[in-house]
């Protein structure tokens, strides 16, 4: 259904948020059993933060807000790609590096 997509996605915004300007860590189990739709848009909110770390900046606009950005923030992403009900398991998906890499090298 698309209003829960777009229910789904303005509070995954709205957690990003949190992250982005708390430099908390959180995990995504089984990231691969949430729907394109959705996957679409977390994927590029993670992109988003990922860039902003990548570029050292203080703040960046987040989804039309300006932020502060604490760059000890991480996402760490576990997938299942043998679950059975997977329709998406022959999609590539990007890698996601966590910002305590880029600050130990």
């Amino acid at each position: 259904s698309t209003l829960l997509a777009r229910l789904l996605c303005w509070l995954q915004g709205k957690f990003f948020k949190g992250l982005a300007s708390s430099g908390a860590w959180a995990c995504f189990d089984e990231f691969n059993r949430i729907d394109l739709e959705v996957l679409s848009v977390i994927a590029q909110q993670i992109l988003t933060i990922q860039l902003a770390i990548q570029a050292k900046l203080k703040r960046f606009i987040f989804e039309d807000t300006e932020i502060d950005l604490n760059p000890a923030c991480a996402v760490y992403i576990t997938m299942n790609p043998g679950y059975a009900g997977e329709p998406h398991s022959s999609c590539c998906y990007v890698p996601v590096s966590s910002a305590l890499q880029q600050h130990m090298a």
